[in-house]
């Protein structure tokens, strides 16, 4: 499948490198995205019209490769994230099978960091 790349806020991001039990080792960067290019506020609509009120983005806790950790300059700061797509075999405790399409990280870019500054709007 194609890579394709996005621009996404980056809020925290930390390597890791764990030797496991058999010898071998484990690395990579868990980092925190909001998978957005800008901080506005925001008010998810679908959830409007089910008579909900959800405010915000969530941040979405993503792995990258071991290798992106010396791409990282600041967080939060803005990233161009290069990704793929990737499908995944689950099989459930009936036996049952099922494949997941997931996205993973492949490489990041720095693009700027992010400032907040206090806004003179009133809510």
């Amino acid at each position: 499948m194609q890579n394709f790349k996005q621009r996404y806020i980056m809020l925290f991001a930390s390597p890791y490198s764990i030797q496991n039990e058999n010898g071998t080792r484990n690395e990579g960067v868990s980092a925190y995205f909001i998978m957005d290019d800008n901080l506005s506020p925001k008010l998810d609509k679908e959830a409007a019209e089910r008579g909900q009120t959800i405010h915000g983005t969530k941040p979405v806790k993503m792995n990258m490769p071991y290798s992106t950790s010396s791409k990282i300059k600041a967080a939060p700061a803005l990233y161009e994230v290069t990704l793929k797509m990737v499908v995944s075999r689950k099989t459930d405790v009936r036996g049952n099978s099922t494949e997941i399409p997931t996205m993973q990280v492949v490489d990041i870019e720095f693009v700027n960091t992010i400032e907040m500054k206090e806004s003179t709007q009133k809510a």
